[in-house]
């Protein structure tokens, strides 16, 4: 054995050891990393300013349809309006807002404003106010006719804090849903409803608005799996030239894009395969690959698939320059 094939025979070995030991390193802390956040609970917390913090854990699709239920959420058509998105259920958010009510008796008025147009008859009492106390119910109209209860007030005019005051207790509910598409986009569905005395009023919402930071480009440690093939021309023997066709597996160890599981571009896959124009191994360096969905408009087909430049080296001293596609696992 030369020193050349000795040199590309411990370079392979020391590409599949590292780069093998890299991927399984990455996919088995993934895994761990996923079981800790799936038994993780983060609890509520008020922020400053009125914000708080949702309580948030994972939950089963089984979960989930009963919290839709719970929070009366018509989890059907919601799922059936994703689906004509391309997005799926992600996650469902509940914030309850209590009012504790009022129940007061002789209260005194907050204040007084002299009649223009008094009495002027006799009688005292034309209206017979004295005699029964005065009881108005009041509710709460919403832009969709919906009428919500306040509660009601009376008037006693034979008191000298004639008012009384039963506000019920008020129990407010906002839902939001998330769906999500492949290209992480949120879209948001929102359900807003009034509790009672026991009874639930849906409210018609009149506006609701989402805004999503849009997601920002950044290198990745990511280690990755490819199958890799390709062709290349010979330039270790100039000025004889040669093509040839290889086949192979690499690991990419680094990606740039806007997400890391769908990057724009693979950097530095390194592998090994077989070359065709002498029947022998090489080592495959891909050093940077461009995500072909990411270039042409695929409908989300190849979103796994590269494109870019090549090099095979062998221990013949075949040095091949090219190009090679490499689909993503």
């Amino acid at each position: 054995m030369t020193t050349l094939e000795k040199i590309l025979t411990f370079l392979l070995i020391f590409v599949i050891v590292v780069g093998g030991g890299l991927f399984i390193y990455e996919k088995i802390n993934s895994e761990k990393q996923l079981q800790a956040i799936s038994s993780q609970i983060t609890s509520q917390k008020q922020l400053v300013d009125g914000i708080t913090r949702s309580l948030s854990t994972y939950a089963t699709k089984d979960d989930m349809t009963q919290f839709a239920k719970d929070a009366q959420v018509n989890l059907d058509a919601i799922n059936k309006d994703l689906a004509s998105l391309n997005s799926t259920l992600t996650a469902m958010n509940s914030s309850t807002v209590i009012s504790v009510g009022q129940n007061s008796s002789n209260v005194p008025s907050t204040s007084t404003t002299p009649n223009p147009n008094p009495s002027t008859t006799n009688n005292a009492d034309p209206y017979g106010y004295q005699k029964n106390i005065q009881n108005l119910h009041l509710n709460e109209t919403f832009t969709d006719k919906t009428q919500v209860p306040i509660g009601d007030v009376s008037f006693d005019a034979s008191k000298q804090a004639p008012w009384g005051i039963n506000i019920l207790p008020r129990e407010y509910q906002a839902v939001t849903t998330i769906g999500q598409d492949e290209n992480q986009k949120i879209t948001a569905y929102n359900n807003f409803s009034i509790n009672v005395g026991g009874k639930n009023y849906p409210i018609t919402i009149t506006n609701s608005k989402l805004v999503q930071q849009l997601p920002t480009s950044k290198f990745y440690f990511n280690p990755h799996l490819f199958i890799t093939t390709g062709g290349g021309v010979d330039v270790g023997h100039l000025p004889a030239v040669g093509g040839s066709f290889n086949v192979g597996g690499t690991i990419g160890l680094f990606s740039y894009g806007k997400f890391k599981t769908q990057p724009d571009i693979s950097i530095l896959q390194v592998g090994a395969g077989y070359e065709s124009n002498k029947n022998e191994f090489a080592v495959i360096v891909n050093p940077v690959a461009f995500n072909i969905g990411s270039v042409i408009p695929t409908g989300g087909l190849i979103n796994n698939t590269y494109f870019g430049p090549s090099l095979q080296i062998t221990p013949s001293g075949s040095v091949y320059v090219g190009a090679n596609i490499s689909l993503g696992f």
